[in-house]
């Protein structure tokens, strides 16, 4: 679970909203009472005021967001002034992609798109055959889950036609699979071709971009137009186009999704052992690195080699104590094992007239 703050800066005359990532909460349990545990846990080890809290956003999933056992119910019921507002970026992908289901031409649109990546990346001759014919950007899949993947999906299809085309008609011709020659030859003649498909594309392009702040608030506008009646409208545009600026900027969360893209590029299999302590140092560094450039690195090192050198300091004295305690061990072993040889040699089945006993009774003897 990404933990990130949003916070209203006072610090200067200007008010601004700041948005900053803390760290990555490892959870055991994904219930709605275990992921609100772990959140209050760490609001606690940061020295984060609970009752300071006044807005709560998650995404979609009924762990996070239920209405009666989901977090932010939990956090309602410890501070009342939490109030929670859904992800916008969620919300409004989950409508888009009903919408696009909704439509059977956009349905057939999208699949179309979705059936020439699968087609050249299942295989990687065939990749290099798409890669023979277009040297431009590679084609990208659809996401159910990011729309704005679809915008990236249909440029790179529009902007490379023709080589897409051409691509599909020399994998015709190699590949000696039916079912992919007829996939292929299907996609480039009926498809590529077809105005209807040219034609949506152009368009769905145009509107899959986004909507600018001039293009909003001249929808703001006409919608208070339209509104109008004996020179009296429901609502302001000015205004309107206002809040939406705002529900653009602060409720939506994407900021967690991004923190878990560097996650993935963070803990790969060759850190799969990395402790969670190190992984969120690299993650601040990665995520926050605006704010790490301000750092002056000359004062970091100094702190560094200050707690090293206070480190080695220890280090050094366990080890001289532990020399110290082996000498002794040492020395106490040879003086045993000189006693041990003496009652040896003292016994009185050794030899009575070994040179070496009467060399040891005369070093004995005063």
């Amino acid at each position: 679970m990404s933990l990130i703050v949003q916070f209203v800066d006072n610090s200067s005359n200007l008010l601004t909203v700041q948005e900053h990532w803390l760290e990555f909460l490892k959870v055991d349990d994904t219930t709605g009472l275990g992921l609100a545990t772990e959140l209050q846990k760490a609001l606690i080890k940061i020295d984060l005021d609970i009752d300071d809290i006044r807005g709560q956003g998650y995404d979609n999933g009924s762990n996070m967001s239920g209405k009666y056992k989901g977090v932010q119910r939990r956090v309602h019921e410890m501070n009342p002034r939490a109030f929670y507002t859904p992800c916008g970026a969620h919300s409004l992908n989950l409508a888009l992609c009903d919408m696009v289901n909704c439509c059977s031409k956009a349905v057939s649109f999208f699949g179309v798109i979705q059936r020439i990546y699968t087609l050249f990346s299942s295989s990687t001759k065939r990749w290099k055959i798409f890669k023979d014919n277009v040297q431009g950007l590679i084609v990208k899949p659809l996401s159910q889950t990011r729309w704005e993947s679809h915008v990236e999906s249909v440029k790179r299809i529009m902007e490379q036609t023709a080589q897409i085309r051409d691509a599909l008609l020399d994998l015709a011709e190699i590949n000696e699979d039916p079912k992919v020659k007829s996939e292929a030859e299907s996609l480039a003649t009926h498809k590529l071709q077809n105005f209807e498909f040219l034609f949506g594309m152009i368009i769905c392009l145009k509107r899959l971009r986004g909507a600018t702040f001039s293009s909003l608030l001249n929808s703001c506008l006409n919608l208070e137009k339209y509104l109008q009646h004996n020179g009296r409208s429901d609502i302001s545009g000015d205004d309107l186009c206002s809040e939406l600026q705002v529900l653009r900027c602060y409720i939506p969360i994407a900021s967690a999704e991004r923190s878990f893209s560097k996650l993935k590029l963070m803990k790969t299999y060759l850190r799969s052992t990395m402790s969670q302590e190190r992984l969120n140092g690299l993650a601040m560094l990665s995520i926050e690195k605006e704010m790490v450039k301000q750092l002056y690195y000359s004062d970091l090192i100094d702190v560094f080699a200050s707690k090293t050198s206070c480190v080695i300091m220890a280090t050094n004295r366990e080890r001289i104590e532990a020399f110290k305690t082996g000498l002794d061990g040492v020395q106490e072993g040879m003086h045993r094992m000189n006693l041990g040889m003496t009652d040896k040699l003292n016994h009185p089945k050794a030899l009575r007239c070994s040179p070496f006993k009467q060399c040891l009774i005369q070093s004995q003897q005063p």
